[in-house]
């Protein structure tokens, strides 16, 4: 089995040397696939799986974005 993670890029620097140095920060999602599903069952496991990862990837763009042009994240307000 293979964790998931998003990975955050942030750019790279070039060294004084030369030598690049990447930017990079990791959220592990808890979420697992199998590395070369034999049946169908961890085959509809691998792909709903990948759902998820995706569907908190793009919940996790919009925030980024929404923090990026100064617009309340209203997923974080709490309820009154």
């Amino acid at each position: 089995m293979r964790p998931i993670r998003l990975v955050y890029y942030y750019g790279s620097k070039t060294s004084e040397g030369g030598s690049r140095a990447q930017k990079r920060s990791y959220e592990p999602l808890n979420l697992f696939i199998y590395n070369k599903p034999k049946n169908a069952v961890k085959r509809e496991h691998n792909k709903t799986t990948l759902q998820k990862a995706e569907a908190i990837r793009a919940k996790r763009l919009l925030e980024v974005e929404s923090a990026k042009h100064g617009l309340d994240d209203r997923t974080k307000l709490n309820p009154v």
